[in-house]
């Protein structure tokens, strides 16, 4: 993701549903995020994380919708009043 200005973000997800919640670990541009309140149902799926930003110990809630599409996801992001679309694949397991 450009987060403007030429710098590069990147974020990696792990996701795992069952019985429609969705649980899993986030590593943001900042650090590894916790998940809370994830759901999916169908293609569409939701979650927020929370992550504590190293420089002053605050914790971000940042909020994710979005819809599966075979090995992608968009999710459209809300971090703080900031909205952003992430495009998803699904990285290929290391051989």
């Amino acid at each position: 993701m450009d987060l403007g200005g030429g710098r590069p973000a990147q974020f990696r997800f792990d996701l795992k549903s069952a019985n429609g919640l969705l649980t899993g670990t986030a590593s943001v541009p900042v650090g590894e995020a916790s998940f809370v309140n994830g759901r999916i149902r169908d293609q569409h799926l939701s979650f927020d994380t929370q992550h504590r930003l190293p420089s002053t110990g605050r914790v971000v809630l940042t909020r994710f919708s979005g819809e599966v599409h075979g090995d992608t996801i968009t999710l459209d992001i809300n971090s703080e009043g900031a909205m952003s679309r992430l495009l998803v694949r699904r990285a290929m397991p290391s051989p």
